[in-house]
């Protein structure tokens, strides 16, 4: 999937260079879809504006986001400063 979005947004994944930030698991893992597609719910208005902070702050965000649904604020906020902080130490000179 990563491949097919860089190609769609005219890179070539055999030149790109990576950084990996990951912050998680936010929720348990369900025991079914009824319960999954609560929480799934819930995580994909967080994708959306988290990936719209990143943009605002100069950074290439590839695929899309788009729930219509508004995030839980404060989780909203504990991501923003996860990634904030990883970035941070991301743009530090070795």
């Amino acid at each position: 999937m990563l491949t097919r979005q860089l190609r769609s947004s005219g890179l070539e994944p055999e030149t790109c260079q990576f950084e990996l930030f990951a912050h998680g698991p936010l929720f348990d893992e369900q025991s079914s879809l009824e319960l999954h597609r609560v929480y799934r719910d819930k995580v994909a208005p967080l994708e959306t504006g988290l990936a719209e902070w990143l943009k605002q702050n100069g950074h290439i965000v590839i695929g899309t986001h788009g729930s219509r649904l508004e995030p839980d604020a404060e989780l909203l906020k504990e991501c923003i400063e996860e990634f904030r902080a990883a970035l941070d130490i991301l743009t530090q000179p070795l």
